[in-house]
């Protein structure tokens, strides 16, 4: 890792070339095991009410009527929900298989922002940032993508733990095909450069890490998983909207000037 001496960016400096990187992230939902089929209407309103994003789009302006992007869509569950609150859904993604299943679900799917007919009132950048090599390319085309006053909603590790934890925060070892890692500071840099202004920003969540070896032999209806689950339900649904355990995620919603 390296630090930028200008900046205080966080990121890889000796990466995969362009070409390998796009050959990858073409079947990257399969990679990462993403299920392609939509969940039915009562599943997706208690997905809804426990989504912290979705409360935020909700309290700073709204989705209905709303065009509403998600970049790096993959199979669509989040514009699912954002649909069912009758928003205008559109996805990018470069997965040719992911294209065909938002074509399925009658949801707008392009390979690129440039490529959208219309300007947007939302761009969703969730978990997104840190996978490229040129994140203020991104950035830049999402600015020239939002109408004015639009908003933009990103999502990404919360590389300020690494202030705390210093080279052995466990963000660097949670996803290997990460090249960047923001903070507050440098991601409002970033957003501010190409006219994007933070109104708000969370930390919130825990990683997300996979375990070997530790299954005992549960069925996914066992009491102490299931209660868990309807644990974490519960807290997100009444603590606020976002979860307060864990600072690992990086939330921030900004808008256009």
């Amino acid at each position: 890792m390296c630090r930028c001496d200008g900046c205080a960016m966080l990121f890889v400096p000796v990466t995969p070339r362009q070409d390998e990187i796009a050959r990858f992230y073409e079947s990257y939902a399969g990679f990462k095991g993403y299920g392609a089929r939509r969940s039915g209407l009562l599943r997706r309103t208690v997905q809804s009410l426990a989504n912290p994003y979705i409360s935020v789009l909700q309290a700073s302006g709204g989705l209905y009527g709303r065009r509403v992007c998600d970049v790096g869509c993959s199979t669509g569950a989040f514009l699912d929900l954002v649909s069912d609150r009758h928003a205008v859904s559109f996805g990018i993604d470069i997965d040719g298989e992911v294209l065909r299943v938002l074509k399925a679900k009658r949801i707008h799917g392009f390979t690129h922002l440039r490529e959208l007919p219309l300007r947007m009132d939302v761009v969703c950048l969730l978990q997104v940032l840190e996978h490229l090599l040129e994140p203020a390319e991104m950035i830049a085309d999402v600015a020239n993508a939002l109408e004015r006053d639009g908003r933009v909603l990103v999502s990404v590790p919360n590389a300020g733990e690494v202030q705390k934890l210093g080279q052995h925060w466990v963000g660097f070892r949670v996803d290997f095909e990460h090249l960047n890692y923001f903070d507050l500071s440098t991601l409002s840099q970033l957003l501010s450069m190409h006219g994007l202004y933070v109104e708000q920003y969370w930390e919130h969540g825990q990683p997300q890490l996979k375990r070997v070896g530790t299954s005992h032999g549960h069925s996914r209806f066992d009491t102490p998983r299931m209660s868990g689950r309807i644990e974490s339900l519960m807290r997100r649904m009444l603590g606020g909207s976002m979860e307060t355990s864990g600072t690992f995620v990086l939330t921030v919603l900004a808008r256009k000037a």
